[in-house]
């Protein structure tokens, strides 16, 4: 039997040369003035001056419950140059500017409103300007933490806006007023960003009479905006609504390069390809701090900040019994770093981006596992997918001889302590219905699914917590679901599932979608949701408004080389909200992977790119590392 695709396209990547390369997916540095009250810059509309706009200097609320603060405001000068001095902001604050009305050479608009991100009080730049391309970063960064109010930006419980932050500033230079380096190269597709503000710029022009008009009647989900912030923000939120009519209100716009046909979609990426290791990645994990940990083919792992900075040195992590070949990633919830070893049958664990919470005396990246990682519990015969429950036990699917495992076999299922003790017998768990456990998950009372590649099943196992089983299954991985496994709803060659808010999970299969409720019974139809356009869906990951997002491999997946994959995202009853095409970029060809952070960004692998692809602000945040169902990172 053939191996799952997501296993063996990965495997596949080894070999395939160098396509693309960047500097990196971080922004670069700017020059700063010492912490202070004072702000001073120009703002600017179409490259004009604009003048008479009011400039608020806000801090975001630092909490979902605190409003933003207003710490200061100036008008414009008939150059754009304001110069606000303000009250002192909290050390850790969140600084940003918005620009209100003002005249940009088409007489006063009360449509204008722009804004820019400054960062940290520590980071403030000596001077900076607010525009359009500014405010296109702004609103697609920053997507998950506009609230009902116009420029009221507020923290999540995580916090993520750190993250945001971050990625605002790989896209712009608020210094200039100009993209960054990294995300003009083509790769990143800046014509569709310049096209966006170029759609706002005209606006603020009011090159026509009606050009506000007409962008906010088609920038009009969820709501009919009345400036232009709200009209960028709106086009992020639903990327594919009237894609042709705004990309219409972008003519002749002053930014450049631009598109020269309307996108299938409004979404903006960023593709990181450097250092050498970030390259050569293969699979990852998004730890609480929004940090991207990847593993590679050779025995080494690696981490990205949400600015792009690396967290290892330049040729990666290795120790605690990391071998050469394939590895699964998962973040525990002490941020600590777990991976299986194929080759080996064994699992490595490794002190992550919080050494607090590590043995003594170890550092990021520090080996937690001895020289030869963690054994036993049936983890014999080719370890794949692990996740974590509540209580920080990992759970391992052992996929076997179907998955390209070294010995016949069904496969298992094991558990392991934090520790790294075995919880389940030497054999592992095998009931229920396993065989070649391709993914496994934990849903919402802490119980394990795997979904079962070769018999085209999906089962379920008692959890950590006995109270959530039924009498019939009263210890840990005893059998939940019957002998065959739960196999309706379209399970055909299952790749990977995932769990949404109300206890449903999610399956993809070859060509379909399948969702089971909590007791298996299907809620799709017997041959699953086929949502238009979809070929080969691979990865799969719920966001935190219990929208559901998909890594479509395409026709590269059934062995034909056409790049059109992309990623899908569907409702809570299967109906597709993304295009017919899907999602697309010039790096998201034949995606495998996908995860969500907490400012609602999007991680995708493809199979066809070395790297990774961030897709800006697209979903709705999580809280991370993901532990059973995913929670809205605004409320945990």
């Amino acid at each position: 039997m053939k191996a799952p695709r997501w296993r063996a396209m990965i495997a596949a990547m080894a070999m395939l040369p160098l396509m693309l390369a960047l500097d990196g997916c971080g922004g670069g540095s700017s020059s700063s003035a010492p912490p202070s009250e004072v702000v001073s810059g120009i703002v600017s509309g179409g490259e004009a001056p604009i003048s008479g706009s009011k400039v608020i200097l806000f801090e975001a609320g630092r909490r979902p419950d605190e409003r933003a603060s207003r710490l200061g405001e100036a008008v414009s000068d008939a150059d754009g140059s304001f110069k606000i001095k303000g009250a002192k902001p909290h050390h850790d604050a969140v600084l940003y500017l918005v620009g209100e009305s003002g005249d940009a050479g088409g007489g006063i608009n009360p449509a204008i409103r722009l804004m820019a991100i400054l960062g940290t009080p520590a980071a403030l730049p000596a001077s900076v300007v607010v525009n359009e391309l500014t405010t296109v970063a702004a609103a697609y960064a920053f997507s998950n933490f506009f609230t009902d109010e116009k420029t009221d930006l507020r923290d999540t419980v995580t916090p993520s806006i750190s993250i945001a932050t971050a990625v605002a500033g790989a896209i712009v230079d608020v210094t200039t007023g100009d993209l960054t380096s990294n995300f003009g190269d083509p790769t990143n597709n800046p014509a569709r960003f310049n096209t966006i503000a170029n759609a706002l710029a005209n606006c603020v022009q009011l090159v026509t009479p009606d050009a506000c008009t007409n962008l906010f009647l088609n920038a009009n989900q969820p709501d009919v905006p009345s400036d232009t912030l709200l009209a960028a923000r709106n086009m992020n939120r639903a990327p594919a609504n009237n894609v042709s009519e705004i990309f219409d209100t972008a003519a002749e716009g002053p930014f450049a390069p631009v598109l020269d046909k309307a996108p299938t979609d409004w979404t903006i990426s960023i593709f990181c390809v450097s250092p050498d290791i970030v390259r050569d990645s293969t699979t990852f994990a998004i730890d609480s701090s929004g940090n991207l940990w990847l593993t590679t083919f050779d025995a080494k792992f690696t981490g990205i900040d949400p600015a792009g900075n690396l967290l290892s040195p330049p040729d990666g992590f290795s120790g605690g019994g990391l071998i050469a070949g394939f590895h699964s990633i998962a973040i525990d919830g002490s941020d600590n770093i777990w991976i299986t070893n194929t080759g080996s049958n064994t699992v490595s664990k490794f002190c992550g981006a919080k050494p607090g919470n590590c043995p003594a005396g170890l550092h990021t990246g520090d080996p937690i596992s001895s020289s030869s990682g963690y054994t036993g519990g049936g983890l014999d015969n080719n370890p794949g997918p692990i996740t974590f429950d509540h209580q920080g036990n990992a759970w391992i699917s052992d996929c076997g001889f179907a998955c390209g495992g070294n010995q016949s076999g069904p496969g298992s299922v094991t558990a392991l302590s934090p520790l790294g003790v075995a919880l389940s017998p030497d054999a592992g768990f095998t009931g229920g219905g396993i065989d070649s456990p391709s993914a496994i998950a934990i849903d919402g009372s802490g119980n394990v699914w795997t979904t079962n590649y070769a018999r085209n099943s999906a089962s379920k196992l008692c959890g950590a917590d006995p109270a959530a089983c039924p009498a019939t299954a009263p210890n840990p991985g005893d059998p939940i679901s019957p002998s065959t496994g739960f196999n309706q709803g379209g399970i055909f060659l299952p790749e990977a599932i995932a769990f949404d808010q109300q206890g449903n999970g999610w399956i993809s299969n070859l060509a379909t979608i399948t969702e089971l409720n909590s007791q298996g019974v299907p809620l799709s139809p017997a041959e699953g949701y086929r949502p238009d356009g979809l070929i080969v869906p691979v990865g799969i990951a719920v966001d935190g408004a219990g929208l559901i997002w998909i890594a479509d491999c395409g026709s590269e997946c059934l062995d034909v080389f056409k790049p059109d994959g992309s990623i899908r995202e569907l409702n809570n009853s299967g109906m597709q909200l993304s295009p017919v095409k899907g999602f697309t970029s010039a790096t998201i060809q034949a995606p495998l992977l996908l995860a969500i952070d907490g400012a609602g960004n999007i991680w995708v692998k493809d199979s066809a790119f070395f790297g990774v692809t961030e897709i800006v602000g697209a979903a709705a945040g999580i809280a991370t590392p993901l532990i059973g169902p995913p929670v809205s990172s605004n409320e945990r």
